[in-house]
């Protein structure tokens, strides 16, 4: 396959949003660094770190001498970045003007900053936020020079640089120049990427085949983001462009060996008459008149010509690559090999020593490429004697060739990922599986014959992969490092996994800064500049930002649940019973909870719906396994499968690994239902009903959560806490959390009990807006997954769980294994909401499936139902204005209705007095009127003042409540106007009916038939009314009004 060229206009906006977004990241903190030293970004492409600070400096001044040359008096820089190359130029005294851009907000308000707190520089430097074709406003005819540099790879493709270049060439003062720097080389793409996939795979234990090394190679070119340029380019665009009458292309100047010296170069466009043009200059050919650095240097002493090139000098920077490059191209070594090439200088000389040796003999060097091979240079030597300063052209002795076929055309940064796991989804989602090739490769062109057609002799071997998935992540914090993995990259989720490194699959420098960032908003730790490269994995960086070993695990799903447990394994394909029986007694003799999985034991059932279609399920104690156990499962079988299939050794990896102790209970109690009871003495009496949240609402709270910089367990957590509070559970809302507790590659493949349940709490007071909830429950549920002592839960009340749907197989000998989710007993609680989310194969939401596992003597299935109904209806509202504050959350399913709308008419500000102050004035304004029958508001007042201090001398007061049963209407009038006096809330009760489980009143105020009805209540006082006491003369008592 090719990847086509989508369309011009969307994949550019595209591709300078991405680029433009990632140096927003990298620039965040651009006003810390010293004005002109900020290096931030530039790092190597063979193992992500930063290029050496000495390098830099080295590059930035011969950018800098470049520059000079041309003229530095009144500068445009396009793209100026963090200011490397103005801070050199534009203090000096000969710069009277320096103008700049960047789309980059943060830099140009920082260089503002920096360049407002310089004398020299106020006045003279002058910055606009703009994108690089953004041009209106600038002077025309103004500039001597304008430098476009290390900023137009980032051109989404060549047509935008061409706008750029000859939007900019007006701007230029006559005979001024524009400056293109930092040019990455085409023609020698295969070259550096040959290199980096080398250096990539140093690292490797495997040995890997020579063949499978240049397949990456031509992967990196087919897939690469930046624009890369052949040097002939420029030549080209001279005879297209009248007002370009010079072009001078030559290579980076510099000792040290890096990619900025090897692969990249300078072109200059000059609208002044050349003072000479070199491309017919005299020769000399290295290896036949010069085979050394003083052989040139005598030559030029001896002949002292005018100019003078020195043709086809074998390069030294590219020498090792580049044989490694053929090496690998033509099948004549394998990746070992090419990687011994890499360091063979073959004799070639150091460009810089030429140059040099050109300067001693009184002359300019000017190097630059070859036209005949990539990894030749020509030396062009000017005698600054005969040939006066000034524009020169002919430098590099072009080809003619046509412009278009000058430029790669770049990939947007999110196809930077393996086409074939794109298509492959994509065919997954419209094939069946005996449809889809069984290996894809990616080209950057077809190979044609003569007549145009494909040559089929030509197209490279296939591939056939043979990685198996990795382990999945083990920890809640590896989980999200995992999320971030995959949304940075752009990849599915379920193609990433725990060990998976973020430089191999799709990953590099620029993508790390932005993945930081993201880093640092969603888990609210600085993990520093160098984390990713020194943590690579979601496991080795979930450490670094503070995961840690459980101290302890249980209770519930993690382990201490009863039942049975069914593990169910698809497997695809031609079927050997007899490896089957070896491999499950194997994996026996590892865990301890499949020493009893045999065929035909009780627990072990094998189905075969089809000849190579079948299903393996292993029932299991519940206290032996965990919601995490399957994937592994699936990983082991498949080893121990193939091992035995093939007639090899028994599987054997070591024994059970260390984990963390049991803890006999937990510590928080989660909350219960809202009007729950407590669980019958008989015990519980499960039940289980489900629902599914259809892709829409998935797609909404998985956007809702990026935003946030939250997870998806998050949003919902959230939404459960609000709505549990709303439901009168209280301000501070506890859940229990079953998570894994696998922080060891070796626990992350073991099958058995190794997790924990947390007790999750937040706080929801105040009537925050969601999105400050979900800031509360972030902070809250980050500290939990860090702290490897964070309290756990205690059986009963809510738990809740979110899972990602198991995808992964594994081959085996011919047979295909798949982890099918498992099917668990529920967990002790009232009721256990567990959600699994669905994606396509390409990893778009396509959905969640609800289960919600109840208790029917606790909580019944009509209120978990309810329950259920109203999270969805909360969480649709909270996805849609997650600005909104808790208690205006729509919690009725659907949208309101015309008539509710009607109903409930427009917000309305209360004001600030209560019904105790309301009534007080009127009893002032009205004291004789009647108030009840029988009762004026004066006597209403002075009887509810008594019954006030009898209240609030037993605790009564803000924050609690008053549970009143009086059947007297007069009488629970007056209950009803003391207990707002006090600031108590007041809770009627029903004789007839239990307290509910959640109220905790401290005072119980009830008349003489509801005293003999209800039980005592613990921690509460007792008042009971005499119903005579409402028809004797009140005692005046001293006002009382809330202190609320």
């Amino acid at each position: 396959m090719v990847p086509a060229v989508r369309r011009v206009a969307a994949r550019e906006s595209e591709q300078l949003t991405e680029w433009k977004e990632i140096y927003e990241t990298l620039y965040d903190d651009a006003g810390e660094a010293a004005y002109g030293e900020n290096f931030a970004g530039w790092n190597s492409s063979y193992d992500a770190r930063p290029i050496a600070l000495e390098e830099m400096r080295q590059w930035r001044a011969a950018t800098v001498e470049r520059v000079r040359e041309l003229g530095g008096r009144r500068v445009l820089e396009i793209g100026v970045g963090t200011g490397l190359l103005m801070a050199r130029l534009a203090g000096e005294p000969e710069c009277e003007e320096y103008w700049a851009t960047d789309f980059s907000a943060s830099v140009i308000e920082a260089l503002r900053a920096q360049t407002g707190a310089d004398e020299r520089l106020r006045g003279k430097v002058r910055l606009s936020c703009r994108g690089a074709d953004d041009l209106e406003g600038l002077p025309v005819g103004y500039f001597d020079t304008v430098v476009v540099n290390s900023v137009l790879q980032y051109f989404p493709r060549l047509a935008y640089l061409r706008t750029v270049v000859e939007g900019v060439l007006p701007l230029l003062a006559p005979g001024g120049s524009v400056l293109l720097g930092d040019v990455r080389n085409l023609d020698l793409a295969s070259c550096l990427q040959t290199g980096v996939e080398l250096a990539t795979r140093a690292g490797r234990p495997e040995p890997a085949d020579g063949a499978d090394v240049w397949r990456a190679v031509e992967q990196r070119v087919a897939l690469e983001t930046e624009l890369l340029l052949s040097p002939a380019l420029f030549a080209a665009w001279a005879r297209e462009l009248p007002a370009v009458r010079a072009v001078d292309v030559r290579v980076k100047r510099g000792g040290a060996h890096n990619e900025l010296t090897r692969y990249r170069y300078e072109a200059v466009l000059s609208t002044a008459a050349p003072v000479a043009d070199l491309s017919g200059a005299p020769r000399l050919v290295w290896g036949r008149e010069a085979v050394s650095a003083a052989d040139v240097e005598a030559c030029l002493r001896a002949r002292r010509p005018a100019a003078v090139r020195l043709a086809g000098v074998p390069n030294r920077r590219v020498h090792g690559e580049w044989a490694a490059m053929r090496a690998l191209r033509e099948g004549a070594a394998g990746a070992a090999g090419a990687a011994a090439l890499l360091a063979d200088g073959g004799g070639a000389p150091d460009p810089e020593e030429l140059c040099a040796a050109g300067e001693r003999a009184g002359y300019r060097a000017l190097p630059t490429w070859s036209a005949e091979e990539g990894r030749l240079l020509d030396v062009v030597f000017v005698d600054p004697g005969q040939v006066p300063a000034g524009p020169l052209t002919g430098v590099y002795a072009a080809p003619v060739v046509a412009a278009g076929d000058c430029a790669n055309t770049p990939t947007a940064f999110r196809g930077t990922v393996d086409t074939e796991v794109v298509l492959r989804a994509h065919l997954q989602e419209r094939l069946p599986d005996y449809m889809i090739p069984s290996a894809l490769m990616t080209l950057a062109a077809l190979p044609l014959n003569a007549n145009g057609k494909v040559d089929r002799a030509a197209l490279p071997a296939p591939a056939f992969s043979a990685d198996r998935p990795g382990t999945p992540p083990g920890t809640p914090l590896q989980e999200i490092v995992r999320d971030l993995f995959a949304e940075v990259i752009g990849v599915p989720r379920r193609t990433v996994h725990a060990d998976s490194d973020f430089f191999r699959i799709g990953g590099h420098s620029l993508a790390a800064a932005r993945l930081l960032a993201r880093a640092r908003a969603v888990l609210g730790a600085d993990p520093g500049s160098r984390a990713l490269y020194e943590a690579p994995t979601p496991a080795l960086f979930a450490a670094l930002v503070g995961d840690g070993p459980a101290d302890a695990t249980g209770p519930g799903r993690a382990g201490a649940g009863e039942g049975c447990a069914v593990l169910p394994l698809r497997l695809r394909g031609a079927l050997s019973v007899r490896a089957l029986e070896e491999a499950l007694g194997d994996l026996g003799r590892r865990h301890e909870a499949l020493r009893n999985s045999r065929l035909g034991s009780a627990g072990t059932r094998l189905r075969t719906p089809a000849a190579d279609d079948h299903l393996l399920e292993l029932t299991l104690p519940a206290g032996l396994v965990d919601l995490w156990s399957h994937t592994p499962l699936a990983a082991e079988l498949a080893l121990a499968y193939g091992a035995r299939a093939t007639g090899g050794a028994p599987h054997r990896d070591g024994g059970a690994p260390e984990a963390a102790p049991r803890a006999l209970a937990g510590d928080l109690a989660p909350t219960v239902v809202p009007g729950s009871g407590p669980t019958p003495a008989g015990g519980r009496d499960g039940g289980r009903l489900g629902l599914d949240w259809d892709a829409g609402l998935h797609e909404r709270l998985v956007r809702l959560a990026a935003e946030q910089g939250v997870t998806l367990f998050m949003v919902v957590h959230a939404a459960l806490a609000a709505l549990l509070a709303r439901l009168g559970a209280g301000d501070v809302v506890t859940l229990a959390a079953p998570v894994p507790a696998r922080d060891s590659a070796a626990l992350r493949r073991a099958v058995g009990p190794y997790g924990r349940v947390l007790a999750l709490s937040v706080d929801t007071s105040g009537d925050p807006a969601f999105t400050e909830l979900l800031r509360r429950v972030r902070a809250a549920d980050l500290a939990a997954y860090r702290d490897g002592g964070a309290a756990l839960a205690r059986p009963g009340g809510i738990a809740l769980s979110v899972l990602a749907e198991s995808c992964a197989e594994y081959e085996a000998a011919g047979l295909t294994v798949q982890a099918v989710p498992p099917q668990l007993p529920a967990q002790d609680a009232g009721l256990d909401l567990t959600l699994t989310e669905r994606q396509t194969p390409a990893g778009a939401p396509a959905g969640i499936t609800v289960s919600a596992a109840f208790d029917h003597g606790s909580v019944g299935e009509a209120a978990a139902a309810r329950l259920t109904g109203l999270l969805t209806a909360l969480l649709e509202a909270a996805a849609d204005a997650p600005a909104t504050v808790l208690s205006r959350l729509r919690t009725a399913p659907g949208s309101p209705s015309d008539g509710v709308r009607r109903w409930a008419g427009p917000a309305l500000d209360l004001p600030e007095a209560g019904v105790a102050d309301l009534f007080a004035a009127q009893a002032a304004r009205t004291p004789g009127a009647p108030a009840l029958a029988g009762m004026d508001y004066a006597e209403l007042d002075a009887r509810s003042d008594l019954l006030a201090h009898a209240l609030l001398a037993h605790r009564a007061g803000p924050g609690t409540a008053v549970a009143t049963a009086v059947a007297s209407p007069t009488g629970f009038a007056v209950a009803v106007l003391a207990i707002a006096k006090t600031g108590a809330a007041c809770l009627p009760l029903d004789p007839a009916r239990a307290l509910p489980a959640l109220a905790r009143p401290a005072v119980l105020l009830l008349d003489e038939a509801a005293d003999r009805a209800l039980p005592p209540v613990p921690g509460a006082a007792r008042l009971v009314r005499d119903p005579a006491a409402d028809l004797l003369p009140a005692t005046p008592a001293r006002p009382v009004r809330p202190p609320h």
